[in-house]
């Protein structure tokens, strides 16, 4: 008995199955957790070393200053301002190293599936290589801040530290030696205000000529008054 077209088969085109787009999408987000989890530590050390060095310049440690380490991630912004060719050429060749490691990752241990063994050398190659490129972006980095600050600190050397207002302090009378000799400078207003944190004023007086400066650091307690002056260059003697 002759089939029926409603009966006879066709040759309709099964849906293709997306599994391996949703693999391909999942692999994506995956390299840019992976981008993510190497930039993040990397952009903080960054900022760490602008900070340490720059502070560095006045003689002045991190430890005491009572920085929020979320600034650090701030002055990183700041170093990538000062040096943007090798802050960028850098980042650029962190996202294809990034990019270029995991590709080979799943092209060699997922995409062809090899033996046991080539998978095991395959990532015995990567657990190698992954800590070493790592400590080598580390410290680029970081050169890249110890750089920025430097250049940072000798613009303000050749420009008068035009980012540093001056400021007056009056310290409380019952202040005692060495403080109260230094009384009658600080009120004259020719200190510059480095920072100021809830226990410490950090001032300097600018040089023309300095690799570092001293800083006085003036307990908040042993301050009365604080004017900051709209003056941005130095005092004329």
């Amino acid at each position: 008995m002759p089939m029926s077209e409603a009966e006879k088969p066709t040759d309709k085109k099964l849906p293709e199955n997306n599994t391996e787009e949703k693999g391909q999408a999942s692999l994506g987000w995956l390299d840019a957790g992976i981008l993510l989890s190497f930039l993040i530590p990397l952009l903080y050390t960054t900022g760490w070393s602008y900070a340490y060095h720059h502070f560095e310049s006045y003689h002045l440690g991190l430890m005491g200053l009572d920085i929020s380490k979320e600034f650090f991630f701030l002055y990183s912004y700041l170093a990538a301002k000062e040096q943007p060719f090798l802050f960028m050429v850098t980042l650029i060749t962190l996202t294809g190293a990034v990019l270029f490691g995991a590709n080979h990752y799943k092209k060699f241990t997922l995409a062809y599936n090899p033996a046991k063994v080539c998978r095991y050398f395959a990532n015995l190659t990567f657990i190698i290589l992954i800590p070493g490129v790592a400590l080598l972006f580390l410290m680029i980095f970081y050169r890249i801040g110890e750089e920025a600050a430097t250049s940072s600190y000798n613009y303000q050397v050749a420009n008068d530290f035009d980012s540093y207002p001056r400021v007056a302090v009056w310290l409380k009378k019952e202040t005692e030696a060495p403080l109260k000799d230094l009384s009658q400078e600080l009120q004259k207003g020719c200190y510059r205000l480095l920072m100021r944190n809830k226990d410490n004023l950090f001032l300097f007086y600018p040089a023309d000529q300095a690799d570092k400066l001293p800083t006085e650091i003036i307990p908040s307690g042993e301050v009365a008054h604080i004017r900051i002056l709209p003056h941005y260059h130095s005092c004329k003697d």
